[in-house]
């Protein structure tokens, strides 16, 4: 199984889940670390080395171990984001997870209404952001007819 070093300490994947050399009195060995749910609901853990707490994207290293080539540096010059197929945050297997850039992580949020109320036509406009620009639907007399014109837009033209 592929390890990683991560805050000057040896992880690697069992079964699903991460594990950590520990170093106990001198006598090394593997560890379950623990998880949380951070406050975005993702699942995280947290390695300390010489005093210095790091915090662990669990899903990050997840793929990480899976994919060894893959960098997981983020920068906005390499926007490498994990998506959750299913939208489940704290669904870490490897099938469920998989790499895309910024716009297209974005596509998968269920929380974007896809509308706004136009005070100036008293109509709702729903538009939807394909490749960085907005793109007129059209105006609806109620926001569930708005929501509803958006969310066709969306399974027609948002692929991920």
């Amino acid at each position: 199984m592929e390890e990683l070093t991560l805050n000057n300490r040896r992880v690697k994947l069992i079964d699903g889940e991460i594990w950590s050399l520990m170093n106990y009195k001198h006598n090394p060995c593997w560890r379950k670390v623990g998880n949380s749910v951070d406050s975005k609901g993702y699942n995280c853990f947290t390695l300390w080395n010489n005093n210095i707490q790091k915090v662990y994207r669990t899903h990050r290293i997840i793929y990480k171990l899976n994919n060894p080539d893959w960098d997981m540096t983020y920068t906005r010059y390499n926007q490498n984001e994990i998506d959750h197929i299913d939208n489940d945050r704290t669904n870490n297997n490897i099938e469920n997870l998989r790499i895309l850039n910024r716009s297209e992580n974005n596509q998968n949020k269920l929380s974007t209404k896809g509308y706004t109320w136009c005070k100036r036509l008293n109509k709702y406009k729903a538009q939807i952001k394909i490749n960085k620009k907005n793109h007129h639907i059209g105006l609806y007399d109620t926001p569930e007819e708005a929501r509803e014109a958006y969310l066709n837009a969306k399974e027609k033209y948002h692929t991920h």
